[in-house]
């Protein structure tokens, strides 16, 4: 899945919608909804449109004619129905790549907290449940959403998403500047906790 391409992902998120009935409801115990998801997520207007948090998503019908006239529609915590369209061009990934350099900054921190879960023992911090194994296992950030951080970072330093510069090497991007990464890496320590999750319930927070 990390090496498809843009058109695929996008290929295999119409293929799974066509696949839904009109008005069904998939949520993440549904494979539909991750592929779905690995798409959506690098729309433009992703963040703005789950700003309320996303349970699932269903098929809605738009307008009065056509058979084939259907959206996509995010569900969010409040079980409202968002419409959002799986046609947007690869230039709309500007600012998911450079937020996905914001979590490579501090990917350290996060797989320094999993060295610290065990299988059969910790427990979810939302449900107070045994997570199990790894396979179970969400690092969440509690107190302040990653998000949020990197907004009160940008809005500290007075910068807007994409005027941050990013390197991409590999797969991976990376924030250009040692300066700026650690920063970022300052403030997200100072500003959220991260905890033990089972996936189930962070995703449904």
């Amino acid at each position: 899945m990390k090496n498809k391409t843009f058109t695929q992902l996008k290929k295999d998120a119409k293929a799974s919608l066509n696949s839904l009935k009109l008005n069904e409801l998939i949520f993440n115990d549904d494979n539909r909804y991750y592929t779905i998801l690995e798409f959506i997520e690098l729309h433009p207007s992703f963040g703005e449109k789950t700003s309320l948090g996303l349970r699932g998503f269903t098929k809605i019908k738009q307008g009065e004619w056509g058979n084939n006239n259907y959206s996509l529609a995010i569900i969010d915590s409040n079980d409202q129905l968002i419409s959002i369209s799986l046609s947007f061009n690869k230039s709309g990934n500007e600012k998911s790549n450079v937020l996905k350099a914001f979590r490579t900054a501090v990917y350290p921190e996060i797989a320094k907290k999993k060295k610290e879960f065990i299988e059969n023992e910790t427990l979810c911090e939302i449900s107070g449940k045994i997570i199990g194994s790894y396979d179970n296992l969400h690092i969440d950030h509690h107190e302040l959403d990653f998000k949020d951080i990197v907004a009160k970072f940008l809005k500290r330093e007075c910068i807007s998403l994409t005027d941050l510069k990013i390197n991409k090497i590999g797969t991976t991007y990376h924030i250009a500047g040692d300066w700026f990464r650690n920063e970022f890496i300052e403030m997200h320590n100072a500003n959220t906790t991260l905890r033990f999750t089972h996936k189930y319930y962070n995703l449904r927070k």
